[in-house]
């Protein structure tokens, strides 16, 4: 009995030192799991806790799945390397919010004298009087001869624009009569440029852009001998909200030869030349504030290079509010449109 008890006290002390054991590695792993974190986290509460152990943090490229994508930082956003990135102020962007620059007023220029029921290129005194009644104080027309040497508010001579005219005359040159007889788009009432002088003298806040669409000297002195002669029949005042757009020097010596505009505009469709350096030169050298450009006419380099040298742009033709937004925030002073409103 005696040796069967000393034998169960030795296998019950064994037993103990072993939980004993145990229970000691047991605390040393959970110490090195949170010295782990600790060493993670970093200083709590500014005070350094962290243990002097030497603790290995996996690196992005180990906690990453192979293939995974991590977008690259843009230079606009701020707080990757500490920086401040908190909006002033109570506002904050979300993260898919994007951030345009700022906008400002531009001037809503109501393009062909403005389109109507969905068509464009009307060149209409109906499209000018409804385009006036929603706001718009600023016009560009185009004016081209009629074969009896009137100017006529039309862009070309396509069939398309009166296509109730007779078969014969499709495409063709047309006199006064032969235009004023079809209606543009079988709606619209086909207008000459005293039609479009008459309703600016009974509406003195109006402007007008003139698109003459020649460079060929003769058609140039004809076409602005009869705009200022017409303008002066009827007021005198109307030539300075005359603004002729102007395609290149010699073009620019022959309207300057009939009337010297307060306002023009340059225009290079006509010459497609866009760079920077030849534009701004030939602004500067003839005392042109302002160019207008198509949209794909438009180019960083070009816009730098003008806002730099204090030029303004204008831009046509625009008929998206999400583009008429971006190009105001690229700093445009007129956007040209068909169907937006005036307050762009």
């Amino acid at each position: 009995m005696h040796n069967r008890a000393a034998k169960w006290r030795r296998t019950a002390s064994a037993a103990l030192l072993l939980a004993s054991l145990f229970a000691s590695l047991s605390t040393e792993a959970e110490n090195h799991s949170v010295t782990a974190a600790a060493q993670v986290v970093g200083d709590v509460n500014g005070l350094d806790n962290t243990p002097s152990i030497d603790v290995k943090v996996p690196s992005d490229e180990e906690l990453l799945p192979e293939n995974h994508f991590v977008p690259a930082a843009s230079p606009d956003m701020k707080g990757m390397d500490g920086l401040d990135d908190t909006p002033s102020g109570d506002e904050k962007a979300s993260d898919n919010e994007e951030v345009h620059p700022e906008s400002h007023p531009v001037k809503a220029i109501a393009h062909a004298l403005g389109g109507m029921d969905g068509y464009d290129y009307t060149n209409s005194i109906d499209a000018m009087a409804a385009s006036y009644e929603a706001g718009f104080r600023m016009f560009e027309t185009d004016l081209i001869l009629t074969s009896d040497g009137r100017l006529a508010a039309r862009h070309d001579w396509g069939a398309y624009l009166q296509p109730s005219e007779p078969e014969e005359l499709a495409d063709c040159q047309l006199s006064s009569e032969e235009f004023l007889s079809y209606k543009i788009y079988d709606q619209y009432r086909p207008t000459l440029l005293e039609d479009v002088l008459e309703f600016m003298e009974k509406h003195p806040d109006t402007e007008l852009i003139l698109d003459t669409k020649s460079l060929e000297e003769e058609e140039v002195l004809q076409k602005f001998s009869q705009i200022v002669r017409t303008a002066e029949e009827k007021d005198s005042g109307l030539l300075d909200r005359l603004i002729p757009e102007i395609y290149d020097q010699e073009m620019l010596d022959a309207v300057e030869s009939i009337h010297s505009f307060d306002k023009k505009i340059y225009s290079p469709y006509l010459t497609d030349d866009l760079e920077p350096e030849h534009v701004v030169d030939f602004m500067l050298g003839n005392g042109l504030t302002d160019i207008d450009l198509q949209t794909d006419e438009v180019s960083w380099p070009l816009i730098e290079s003008l806002k730099d040298n204090g030029l303004g742009f204008y831009i046509y033709t625009c008929n998206s509010t999400e583009e008429a937004e971006e190009y105001a925030g690229m700093g445009a002073e007129g956007i040209m449109t068909d169907f937006l409103g005036p307050d762009l």
